[in-house]
């Protein structure tokens, strides 16, 4: 099926006007993001196999993480034909904090190999794998930035307590609104980018997204 950008709801719509929910595209990021990290574990057998070198591995997570904050972040915002110079350098500001944490720790792994603390490739496929797990919070990063320029100011964050939560995350979860500015980023909790929880957004008082905030927000499934 074929989904178009709606503008005015901020949503993806079919041919029908049929809305993807919210709850929908998370779970879509979140598959995107468990297939990148299948990739990374591929990768990394390969090197523990010597079929690359570790400059090859970093090269390649390098590019692999960088074209998932893209198009994660991309998604928010209803893909690569709606992105701005103002977007992409949001984008990159977060992609540019990964990727210092990936270089340092190919200077670890470098280390290792000259004698330092091993690492094993287990140990390394799991480190990159945790990186990947960044892709979501980019996506609700991007999704928080977006409700902004809508006029929205209030938001919330949900948390579902279930294995993905952490203790700090049920507390930051509220029923009630907080301005936009206060609220902890998904990501920043303890739980990092283990943080599967989300942001539900007041819009009392802001055309068109008052009249259908419930429809936005419905669980996958729900039109």
């Amino acid at each position: 099926m074929t989904w178009y950008w709606d503008p005015k709801k901020r949503r993806f719509v079919d041919s029908r006007g049929n809305a993807l929910s919210e709850s929908e595209i998370r779970q879509a990021v979140d598959e995107y993001v468990q297939s990148v990290q299948e990739n990374i574990d591929s990768k990394v057998a390969e090197y523990a196999a010597g079929t690359i070198t570790a400059a090859a591995l970093f090269a390649w997570m390098d590019e692999e993480l960088t074209a998932m904050h893209g198009a994660a972040g991309s998604i928010a915002y209803g893909g690569l034909e709606q992105m701005t110079d103002r977007e992409w350098r949001r984008i990159e500001d977060k992609l540019t904090e990964e990727l210092i944490y990936l270089r340092n720790f190919k200077d670890d792994v470098h280390a290792s190999a000259l004698g330092a603390e091993e690492i094993s490739p287990v140990g390394i496929s799991a480190r990159g794998q945790m990186y990947a797990e960044a892709g979501y919070s980019e996506y609700l990063g991007q999704v928080k930035a977006r409700e902004s320029d809508a006029g929205a100011t209030m938001v919330r964050r949900v948390c579902l307590e279930d294995a993905a939560s952490c203790d700090e995350c049920v507390m930051l979860a509220s029923d009630d609104y907080v301005p936009l500015d206060q609220i902890v980023d998904i990501g920043d909790a303890t739980c990092l980018s283990n943080c599967r929880c989300h942001y539900e957004f007041n819009y009392e008082g802001i055309e068109p997204l008052s009249l259908t905030a419930q429809e936005i927000f419905a669980p996958a499934g729900v039109q």
